[in-house]
C-alpha cells in the first residue's frame, strides 16, 4: 500500500532535529520502505517494525543495519568499503500505533555513548 512517510530524527546529543524524508513510501504490514533525497543523493531506507523489536537499513554509500531489541541484545553495523563495524545499541523506548512508529536508540563504542536518537515515523493512507 503506498502511504505518505514523514521521518524525523531528534538527535539527543547534539541536540539537533530534522526532517529525514517526506514523501511517498510502501507499507506492507510491519514492513515500510521510502527514499531520503538531498538534491545529490538518494538513499534507501527499509524499516521492519514490531511490539518489541525493529531491524533499520540505509541503503547509500555505506550499509547501515540497526537491529534494536527492547529486552535483548541490539547491535549497529556498518558495511563501508573499510570493511564491516558492529557496535552494542540499547533501545531506550520503543512504541508503534498505526500512523506512529517511534524508537529511541543508544549506540555505544564501549561503555561510551556515541550516537543517541530519536526517530519518528509518521505515516497516513494516501486517498
Amino acid at each position: 500500500m503506498i502511504v505518505n512517510v514523514e521521518v524525523k530524527r531528534f538527535d539527543l546529543l547534539e541536540h539537533k532535529n530534522e526532517v529525514l524524508a517526506k514523501g511517498k513510501g510502501i507499507l506492507k504490514g510491519d514492513f515500510l520502505s521510502y527514499f531520503e533525497e538531498s538534491e545529490e543523493r538518494r538513499f534507501k531506507h527499509e524499516v521492519m517494525f514490531q511490539k518489541d523489536h525493529c531491524v533499520l537499513k540505509r541503503f547509500g554509500d555505506v550499509v547501515s543495519i540497526l537491529e534494536l531489541h527492547k529486552n535483548g541484545e541490539s547491535v549497529a553495523k556498518v558495511d563501508s568499503e573499510y570493511g564491516l563495524m558492529q557496535l552494542k545499541a540499547k533501545v531506550v523506548s520503543l512504541a508503534k500505533c498505526e500512523d506512529r512508529w517511534l524508537v529511541h536508540y543508544r549506540i555505544y563504542d564501549g561503555e561510551r555513548i556515541v550516537v543517541e536518537q530519536r526517530l519518528e515515523w509518521l505515516i497516513s493512507y494516501v486517498s
